[in-house]
């Protein structure tokens, strides 16, 4: 495919970090490039583990979080590409899947990202699934809560539930709906965040029996506890420095303003927290001197130790993606990212360390300059047939596939090159990174079908998981 050279082209040099593992590490199989994934090695930090720990317990038995603790302290990989919500998309099925085929983990802890709205394109609070080749959307929650992030949504309740049950379709999928979505923890749990750990934990296990078991902990909950819990009473923490100090926030302006996932002019992104109103809708916050405002919403908070601790702890703001990600990178966390994360991610960190060397912190600048920050964990791995064709296929489709499909998407990770894998995602990456205004016409009529024509994954495919 001549336009396919293009279409790499206009993806890569928007993302370098994603072209660097296209050429590195593209002959290696999915299987193969996943097991060369790097990660820290070293105890971490106690109080850090302690908070981790407390989190998790809230959610699973407590033998369970030993043996997640037990791996993470000595060997400290977690995945950050999922949307926290309902685990059927699949994308998220996909990033998955890549996950427990490395390294015998039992447990795979996601730290998964709850700031997003309801009406994103994950559909956080939805179960997607095919019905005659055709995907069909089924919303939890109506469309009127559909701006609020997934960290500050009501749970649902049984009524919601009863609703959400007539529309869906086949009594095998109603069966497994009722099992999930009104079990009595799931339902005593006192916001959809918290339930949709749950749900995730229970139907990831449904879907695939005999894989490792997918932990769900929003990203905003662990950065929001251990900045209120360690870093707001530790006036020697350099990010205790980086929030609170007189120049502290000037600082991180210098070295983050206008940097995708922070801050920046003409109402991009928000400075280190987002806001919820009354009505629990995000709210972007500015900063003026040591406070971050909102005049449209009367919202203003001080930039010291209590009065962000206590915001915090009473989930009135919530870190935001760049002051979440320091903290992963402070505390040792290797992350395994999606074709955005490894470039700013890698980004973040680079700015870190000058920020650091700056403050004349070498040994932490030194330490932090090691973070892997390009573990690329995104593919078109699930797949299922319709009439010859084939199609992505959600948590739901696969559950009611069957089939033992765990062990042929295994085969399949073993039998597809990376580099295969990557050029079917980059018609979606197209739409992402191009501004809408420099788009082609003959680059945007591409699909990922015919990129696995053309470069024999097709066949592939449709030979392996028939």
């Amino acid at each position: 495919m001549r336009d396919l050279e293009k279409l790499k082209t206009e993806v890569f040099k928007r993302r370098p970090v994603l072209k660097k593992i296209y050429r590195q590490s593209g002959h290696l199989s999915l299987f193969d490039y996943v097991n060369s994934w790097k990660a820290e090695s070293g105890e971490l930090d106690r109080q850090f583990i302690k908070i981790l720990e407390s989190l998790l317990n809230k959610q699973l038995p407590k033998a369970e979080t030993k043996k997640i603790i037990g791996r993470l302290k000595f060997f400290s990989l977690v995945s950050t590409v999922d949307h926290h919500g309902i685990l059927n998309h699949p994308f998220f099925i996909n990033s998955n899947l890549l996950f427990s085929f490395y390294n015998s983990y039992k447990y795979l802890l996601c730290l998964s990202t709850s700031g997003v709205s309801l009406n994103n394109s994950s559909w956080p609070a939805c179960l997607i699934y095919h019905q005659q080749g055709k995907q069909q959307r089924y919303s939890i929650f109506s469309d009127k809560d559909k701006n609020l992030p997934v960290f500050s949504h009501r749970a649902y309740r049984k009524s919601d539930i009863h609703q959400f049950l007539e529309k869906l379709q086949g009594d095998k999928l109603k069966v497994l709906a009722k099992q999930i979505f009104l079990d009595r923890r799931v339902l005593k749990c006192k916001n959809f965040s918290d339930q949709a750990s749950l749900i995730s934990y229970k139907l990831w296990q449904k879907i695939f029996p005999k894989a490792p078991k997918v932990v769900y902990l929003p990203l905003e909950d662990l950065a929001s506890e251990v900045i209120a819990g360690i870093i707001s009473k530790d006036k020697r923490h350099v990010l205790h420095e980086a929030l609170f100090a007189r120049k502290g926030p000037e600082l991180l302006e210098k070295y983050f303003l206008g940097l995708q996932g922070a801050f920046g002019p003409k109402g991009r992104g928000s400075f280190l927290f987002w806001a919820i109103d009354k009505a629990g809708r995000r709210a972007r916050l500015e900063r003026r001197g040591l406070k971050i405002e909102n005049d449209e919403m009367g919202i203003g908070i001080s930039l010291n130790p209590k009065s962000i601790a206590g915001a915090l702890k009473r989930r009135k703001i919530y870190p935001t993606s760049l002051l979440c990600f320091l903290v992963l990178l402070y505390y040792g966390l290797t992350c395994l990212g999606g074709f955005n994360q490894t470039n700013w991610l890698t980004d973040i960190k680079k700015r870190f360390v000058k920020l650091l060397k700056e403050q004349k912190n070498l040994k932490l600048a030194k330490k932090i300059g090691r973070a892997v920050t390009d573990n690329f964990a995104e593919s078109n791995l699930a797949f299922l047939t319709h009439q010859k064709k084939l199609i992505k296929a959600s948590g739901v489709d696969i559950f009611l596939e069957g089939k033992n499909m765990y062990a042929k998407y295994r085969n399949l990770s073993k039998s597809t090159k990376l580099k295969e894998s990557i050029e079917t995602l980059l018609p979606e990456m197209y739409r992402i990174v191009v501004p809408e205004e420099k788009r082609r016409d003959v680059l945007l009529k591409i699909t990922d079908e015919q990129i696995a024509k053309a470069n024999g994954l097709e066949k592939q495919i449709i030979e392996i998981i028939k």
